[in-house]
């Protein structure tokens, strides 16, 4: 008889720390006198394919006293089923490190073709066209703020904190209805996507989205910073 049964769904973390697998062993821990086996798909869907993880469990379960079994696996304890398992998990490993390559491929490709392969900064808005393909537009209502903080930086030669005033009293806050800190308008005085461009794994490349700010007046402003007139942010050069 079943007496308790958990469900993940749409959970993706590769490792034990996961809320639905973490309530069932609280429950094994707590009722491993009434149960004797746990029924689950496959061990790299328990373990996420992780050595370690799938030796962790293991020694729990034998800890509690309970059987785990697959349904999709062998399920005996000799020496060729044991190693079944181990080129299974090994097997799937290898599919996941494949995905996780493909798809940092898939995002370097992107950013060689202009586009910006993430979430899009302030004075900007991540758009999706009928194809499903991500772009990004101008923030018609945060993009005018971006560029007072740029004109009164360059103009007031005024402290982040004293420019973090000026815009609160202006109606720039953050989601809460406060106030942004200094370091989040360093971020923005700093940032290369303003004038067309962006970062990405530490490289720099021309993007297909409209610029807001010229060079000039950024080139300015990362001089304020003790830069030269080619600013020189994470290791890059901007022309």
């Amino acid at each position: 008889s079943i007496i308790a049964s958990f469900k993940e769904e749409g959970k993706s973390a590769k490792t034990l720390n996961r809320p639905e697998l973490q309530k069932m062993l609280n429950y094994c821990k707590r009722y491993y006198k009434d149960i004797d086996a746990i029924l689950f798909w496959k061990w790299d869907r328990l373990s996420r394919g992780e050595d370690a993880d799938y030796v962790e469990l293991g020694t729990f379960f034998a800890r509690f006293g309970i059987t785990p079994i697959s349904v999709e696996e062998n399920n005996d304890v000799s020496p060729e089923a044991k190693l079944m398992r181990k080129i299974t998990r090994a097997t799937s490993a290898y599919e996941l490190d494949k995905d996780s390559q493909r798809t940092k491929l898939g995002l370097r490709r992107k950013a060689e073709e202009g586009y910006f392969p993430g979430k899009a900064p302030i004075g900007y808005l991540n758009k999706r066209d009928s194809q499903d393909r991500g772009y990004i537009v101008v923030d018609e209502i945060l993009s005018p703020y971006v560029q007072r903080i740029f004109d009164y930086y360059s103009r007031l030669r005024c402290s982040l904190d004293a420019l973090g005033d000026i815009m609160f009293v202006e109606g720039f806050k953050d989601k809460y209805g406060k106030p942004y800190r200094a370091r989040k308008f360093e971020e923005i005085l700093k940032n290369p996507f303003y004038i067309g461009k962006f970062l990405w794994n530490g490289e720099l490349y021309d993007g297909k989205h409209k610029a807001i700010i010229s060079k000039k007046l950024f080139y300015k402003v990362q001089e304020m910073f003790g830069k030269t007139n080619k600013p020189n942010v994470n290791g890059k050069k901007y022309t």
